[in-house]
């Protein structure tokens, strides 16, 4: 796997077989949808597995990429990339549930600017992270969750504008930004 776009473009990293990979074509997409609104970002992304999508949020510019997993394999894996393209002054690492994560970071009133939501097809826990994160108060009023799934899973965006959505072959790229509380 490679990085597909800013000052990393092009620079390998790696992936194991049986992880599931985002394609290049759907984080080019992503990447070429939103280009600027990485820079000078705070970045999570949510069910790392390798980690692509914080790498590459890092490459576009953000200012720091938080990778949560609670796999330790991935995260070892996370750490060996991170290491190898040199981004460990930009990156934090967490081995946790990612719906423990989020309790943690509403008890440390902690906020971030955009939230890569890449779960695990077969968990189908798109609509639940979305809820748990509006629950945790970790969104800014102008924060975006960009979430992936899988094209026929059920998505219950309440809380949430979507900003974009757009199927490529069995996934679907959704960008939610919080809705304004009255």
């Amino acid at each position: 796997m490679f990085v597909v776009a800013g000052k990393l473009k092009g620079r390998k990293f790696f992936v194991p077989p049986h992880l599931k990979v985002t394609e290049a074509r759907i984080k080019q997409a992503i990447f070429n949808i939103v280009p600027e609104i990485f820079k000078n970002k705070i970045v999570l992304d949510l069910f790392a597995g390798s980690g692509a999508l914080g790498i590459e949020s890092i490459s576009g510019g953000a200012r720091e990429a938080i990778f949560v997993d609670k796999s330790l394999y991935c995260i070892k894996v996370v750490e060996k990339n991170i290491k190898a393209l040199g981004l460990e002054g930009r990156s934090k690492v967490y081995c946790k549930d990612a719906f423990l994560f989020l309790k943690k970071c509403a008890q440390e009133k902690r906020k971030v600017d955009i939230v890569f939501l890449d779960p695990p097809y077969r968990q189908r826990v798109t609509t639940k992270s979305l809820k748990e994160i509006l629950k945790c108060d970790i969104l800014t009023p102008s924060s975006l969750v960009i979430g992936l799934s899988f094209f026929r899973e059920d998505i219950r965006e309440e809380g949430y504008s979507c900003l974009f959505e757009r199927r490529y072959g069995d996934r679907m790229i959704r960008i939610f930004r919080p809705r304004q509380k009255k």
